[in-house]
């Protein structure tokens, strides 16, 4: 699966790209302009991005991603949170929302559940391909 992590915090980033680089193919960029500009270029099954970064927040991001990559799933993070937040986000598109600081083994977790709903959705899609043909 190929990841995009986005964070202005390097050390976050490093080490999110850090748990995840063995299993999956990990990208990674500062902020959500320069993430957009990635997705625009490039396919990605899974983008990760912070919330709160300067010039774009995360929301931001993926509001204006899911136009352009509507078969990439995204994932909230944020170190400042709330509920009402949270059910924004998924109101939003957003297919996981988490709050920072990260633990590394729910990441991981998370970005499996994610890679299963994403094998059920294209088993089903080619299922339903099949039985029309």
């Amino acid at each position: 699966m190929r990841i995009l992590i986005v964070d202005d915090e390097k050390h976050v980033r490093q080490s999110m790209a850090l748990a995840l680089e063995d299993n999956h193919e990990v990208y990674t960029v500062e902020d959500g302009p320069k993430a957009y500009e990635l997705i625009e270029k490039n396919m990605y099954d899974l983008v990760i991005t912070d919330n709160n970064m300067p010039a774009m927040t995360g929301l931001e991001l993926i509001t204006k991603a899911r136009l352009i990559a509507p078969d990439t799933a995204y994932i909230l993070m944020t170190a400042y949170g709330n509920a009402d937040q949270a059910v924004k986000a998924l109101q939003n598109g957003v297919d996981d929302y988490f709050l920072k600081p990260i633990d590394i083994h729910e990441l991981e977790l998370r970005v499996q559940k994610i890679f299963k709903i994403r094998l059920l959705n294209s088993r089903e899609t080619l299922s339903q391909q099949n039985q029309k043909g």
